[in-house]
């Protein structure tokens, strides 16, 4: 079970900037803060333990070395932090029926499988990874395009 204080306690460290011209708030949060929020997030987050010690084979050492419990523990640490990719779950059958693009690219060789194209240009094209991800991925969207 996760914990958080009162919104009152929170706010307390951040601090409101002008406003946009369009009207909206803008506030300033310290990076640790930012990043501790980003943390409790991926803490919450599915992740797909053997895909990212197999797309970080660093980190895969660390873990058998026993520098980081886990793979997961690596990402929420510092792998998200570092743009490290393969934690996602990619439902290949789902991916590709979603993205003929991908399907037609792996057909013809140029690209490995669903889960390799989204690793390297899905994500940051907004493509859903698995039907489980698809609301979050379109609030997300949202959010940061709004």
């Amino acid at each position: 079970m996760m914990f958080v204080p009162p919104y009152s306690l929170i706010k307390q460290h951040i601090k409101t900037v002008d406003d946009n011209a369009d009207g909206s708030e803008q506030l300033c949060v310290p990076r640790h803060l930012f990043e501790f929020l980003l943390r409790c997030l991926l803490e919450t987050a599915d992740f797909d333990e053997d895909q990212y010690q197999r797309c970080n084979p660093d980190v895969a050492e660390a873990v058998q070395h026993r520098t980081f419990a886990s793979g997961r523990d690596h990402f929420i640490q510092i792998g998200y932090f570092e743009d490290r990719t393969g934690g996602i779950p990619v439902n290949e059958r789902w991916y590709l029926a979603r993205n003929p693009d991908v399907a037609a690219a792996k057909q013809e060789k140029s690209i490995e499988s669903g889960e390799a194209q989204y690793r390297l240009a899905g994500a940051s094209e907004w493509r859903e990874p698995n039907p489980e991800a698809t609301p979050y991925v379109r609030a997300w969207k949202d959010a940061l395009l709004r």
